[in-house]
């Protein structure tokens, strides 16, 4: 039998770097004659990495434009993926039996296959970084690429289409508002001009309609200092109606109690729009959010992103216990001298109940489709916005 695993130091293996450590782990059990299933926590991280980075991988290249060359890389990074997840389950039953050389054995072909994928990766990373961009923000460029792959002939419209499914939110968001600002009105017709053309698959008109909505998105982005993927989210502040502070359901016009959670809302806060955008999140879910977005564009960045859920879930145990220990008066409006709103109970529990869900989905998301992914983010920002006005206070 093997007494010992092959060594793996830097800069390998990037994509799996909690590899080391797991390693470390099953050679001190074997020189100890430790149980093997003392380690799962151990495996579990590397599976989790693992299937974490190849949703995300693919989910990143859902709108790209691969050449041949790219989509020979891309074959074999998959299977490299559909290897990793193999010798994962290998590796599991030989942990389970306390299987020793079945262990090293597994593992040694774990680090070979993971050696290979990454080699490939890199390839198509340096191809895909050494093309020239469109524009300097991501989701813009990426459906920029997508409509001129069209009127080359490599792709057809149906390619396009799911492109702009990156900046339908903020487009339905736009269309909701019955006066935009001047730049942000350009953007608007721009982009609308632009799926008009790709709903009628006009041929002719999609190269002017790419260029005008390349010229409007650049100038509008540089105009309000934001980058591409925080304004095609939605993001993109537009000064019009106000947002309950509790709950964040959005009104027209001035309402005394939000029909959502009750909240009372007081009339000084309608001096101007209240919104929630990304740079007034707690800096935990700002690093969640940008570890996502760099495991969606094929970088490691799953061992940050469980480190910031696990401060994130700290710091919803502190609000959980000052909500306990809050006196009922906050509740009634007559102690909550501090406090510009009476506070709801049902608005705060389902505040928690939403970021201990959220929490709970992105620590597993290796068993996570994008379209739940997306759900539990929402929920994350919805359920600090709920109890946004526990912070700070002292009891």
């Amino acid at each position: 039998m093997t007494d010992k695993l092959i060594e793996v130091s830097e800069p390998f293996p990037k994509l799996l770097p909690h590899l080391k450590v797991f390693i470390e782990h099953v050679n001190q059990n074997i020189t100890d004659k430790g149980s093997l299933r003392d380690l799962f926590k151990d495996f579990q991280s590397c599976d989790i990495i693992i299937s974490a980075f190849a949703l995300g991988f693919k989910s990143s290249i859902k709108h790209y434009d691969c050449t041949e060359e790219e989509l020979v890389l891309l074959a074999h990074i998959f299977t490299g993926f559909e290897g990793m997840g193999g010798v994962l389950s290998s590796i599991m039953c030989d942990m389970r039996d306390n299987d020793y050389e079945g262990a090293v054995r597994d593992l040694t072909a774990l680090v070979e296959q993971l050696r290979e994928t990454e080699g490939y990766l890199d390839k198509f990373t340096d191809i895909r970084n050494s093309k020239p961009k469109l524009s300097e923000h991501k989701n813009i460029d990426t459906i920029l690429k997508a409509g001129y792959a069209v009127v080359e002939g490599r792709r057809d419209w149906e390619f396009l289409v799911d492109s702009l499914e990156l900046v339908r939110d903020s487009f339905d968001k736009m269309t909701s508002c019955n006066e935009l600002p001047g730049d942000l009105e350009i953007y608007y017709e721009a982009l609308d001009n632009l799926m008009r053309s790709c709903e009628e698959q006009n041929l002719e008109s999609l190269p002017e309609c790419l260029e005008a909505f390349k010229n409007a998105s650049n100038v509008f982005m540089e105009h309000y200092k934001l980058g591409g993927s925080a304004a095609v989210r939605g993001e993109v502040k537009i000064p019009m109606g106000w947002n309950c502070v509790m709950c964040g359901m959005h009104f027209d016009s001035y309402v005394p109690v939000c029909p959502k959670c009750k909240a009372r809302i007081p009339e000084n806060n309608f001096d101007e729009a209240i919104e929630c955008s990304e740079n007034e999140l707690p800096g935990s879910i700002q690093n969640i959010m940008y570890c996502i977005e760099e495991m969606f564009d094929g970088n490691d960045a799953s061992e940050a992103l469980y480190e910031n859920l696990a401060q994130l879930s700290a710091e919803v145990e502190q609000l959980k216990a000052i909500y306990a220990r809050l006196p009922e008066s906050y509740f009634e409006g007559g102690g909550a001298n501090t406090e510009v709103l009476i506070m709801s109970r049902e608005a705060l529990e389902s505040g928690f109940e939403k970021l201990d869900h959220s929490i709970a989905v992105l620590y597993n998301l290796n068993e996570t489709s994008n379209e739940e992914l997306s759900a539990a983010l929402s929920e994350m920002v919805e359920g600090i916005g709920q109890t946004r006005q526990l912070s700070g206070i002292e009891v």
